[in-house]
């Protein structure tokens, strides 16, 4: 009988250990891989504000006079043929135009020492307008007598003193745009300045 009891016991236990070993396994947690370490975002540094030097000066400086008579005497012309706007005559644009003087010292791409082309008004001397690469080049001025110094230096100071005329010699030029008014009080001042003019040659 203790047979008996002793195989039966012997088969449970091995029908156990089947049926355990039949079961499923309990799921493992996968191990995570590792990741790439993710890069700190880089603090940004505020970008200081641009600073023009003498910017409040330039803004009251006769160079951004663009409605004084340097800069807005061409205003009312009527535009040449094909133009929409009057231009500022190409003799008159190195001085009274930054388009102009730009134009004069090469820095639009174009030959140095001479205005190719009438520019459209309404532009006055801005910083960049002498403070760049080309008008640096400059080292002489010709006057209007056609005379020449060379070697001078810093030329953008002197560029456009050769564009100066004797006042006798542009108050003629501006005389037909003055009214009645103004040619009165101006011509005594007129003549005096050609009498000094013609004392001098």
């Amino acid at each position: 009988m203790n047979k008996k009891y002793f195989y039966v016991g012997a088969m449970l236990l091995v029908l156990g250990l089947i049926v355990v070993a039949c079961a499923s396994p309990t799921p493992v947690a996968p191990t995570p891989l590792p990741t790439a370490a993710v890069a700190a975002k880089p603090t940004e540094v505020p970008k200081p504000a641009l600073v023009v030097p003498n910017q409040a000066d330039w803004d009251k400086s006769g160079h951004n006079a663009i409605k004084s008579e340097a800069f807005a005497h061409w205003d009312k012309d009527k535009p040449p043929d094909g133009a929409t706007v009057p231009v500022v005559p190409a003799d008159c644009a190195r001085c009274h135009s930054g388009v102009g003087f730009k134009d004069f010292t090469g820095a639009d791409g174009s030959a140095a020492l001479k205005v190719d082309k009438a520019p459209n008004v309404g532009s006055t001397i801005t910083c960049d307008s002498c403070h760049n690469a080309k008008a640096s080049n400059l080292t002489s001025v010709t006057f209007p007598s056609g005379v020449t110094i060379k070697n001078v230096g810093d030329g953008i100071a002197l560029a456009n003193i050769p564009g100066h005329r004797p006042k006798p010699s542009v108050l003629t030029r501006l005389a037909p745009k003055w009214s009645v008014c103004n040619a009165i009080k101006v011509a005594p001042l007129k003549r005096r300045l050609i009498r000094r003019s013609r004392t001098r040659q």
